[in-house]
């Protein structure tokens, strides 16, 4: 699929940062412009290290439940990547390239995603991270949480 103009530039930005958002207006092509930056990080890695030797999983992609299954399609899709989406908390993470599971997930197995160390996270209507207080947002934004772990982390939501 053609990007737009503003999702090239919007990845190319999410890719150069640390920790970033994408917070544009709903149906401007956010997800195809966070893998689009998934694939640009990818290449850069790929510069300095061989392809064969970058570590697994690659992203790691939180989401509401609703929306798994469409990540996981574009991610294949778009980036030509191994996907796989934990559906409860016993699955046992396998040597897909991309982890795709729910908030309630995430937090469950926080711990266990901090030990696998993923480059990328992804987290998809990060709105849902709002309170300070919820065992979500500490397990994923609070001190030694998993973006502390993550080389790019970046939040997406149109409805900041």
């Amino acid at each position: 699929m053609k990007l737009f103009n503003h999702q090239i530039e919007d990845a190319k930005f999410l890719a150069s940062k640390k920790f970033a958002g994408n917070f544009s207006g709903m149906g401007s092509g956010k997800t195809l412009t966070a893998l689009e930056a998934v694939n640009l990080v990818i290449k850069q890695i790929a510069l300095v290290t061989a392809p064969n030797k970058i570590q697994q999983p690659i992203v790691c992609i939180v989401a509401p439940p609703i929306a798994l299954h469409m990540w996981q399609t574009e991610t294949e899709t778009h980036c030509g990547l191994s996907t796989q989406i934990l559906k409860t908390g016993t699955t046992k993470i396998n040597d897909a390239n991309v982890i795709i599971m729910s908030y309630e997930i995430a937090t469950k197995r926080v711990a266990e995603l901090k030990e696998c160390r993923p480059i990328i996270l992804i987290c998809d209507e990060s709105h849902a991270l709002k309170s300070v207080k919820a065992k979500r947002t500490k397990a994923i934004l609070g001190k030694g949480g998993l973006v502390s772990f993550c080389a790019h982390s970046w939040m997406l939501t149109g409805t900041p």
